[in-house]
């Protein structure tokens, strides 16, 4: 939320001067962490399923899942899987445009604790499940 307020919705790629007023550490809400990890299960799990018993009985039982993650991984794999699935497959310069539009930065650590406040309390609360 802190992000978006500084910086707007734009995939950020380290060089934005709105970085700098960006707090080093952030509280997180575990009721909130809960949840939506909960909305992310359902969509993860859940939503597909349901699509696929919706196409097995209404369609030819083909279906194609894209992802956020798989996006991050490799968008333009995805792209090309997507493209194939469709019958419109992307020829590979746009392929290769895809590659060098959609570059993503990492900032900073591994180390989760040093951007959470509460670090300690959600693991606690993510390991016992409370």
């Amino acid at each position: 939320e802190t992000q978006r307020e500084q910086c707007g919705t734009k995939k950020l790629d380290g060089s934005e001067k709105c970085i700098k007023n960006l707090p080093k550490k952030i509280q997180l809400d575990i009721a909130q962490l809960r949840k939506s990890i909960g909305d992310s299960e359902l969509k993860r799990v859940v939503m597909p399923n349901f699509a696929a018993r919706l196409s097995s009985k209404y369609g030819d039982g083909k279906m194609f899942c894209l992802t956020y993650e798989g996006l991050e991984r490799n968008i333009a794999g995805e792209m090309k899987a997507m493209g194939k699935f469709i019958g419109a497959e992307l020829d590979e310069a746009s392929l290769k445009r895809i590659r060098e539009e959609s570059r993503s930065f990492k900032r900073g650590s591994n180390d989760l604790a040093e951007y959470i406040a509460n670090y300690d309390e959600v693991r606690e609360s993510l390991s016992t499940n409370k």
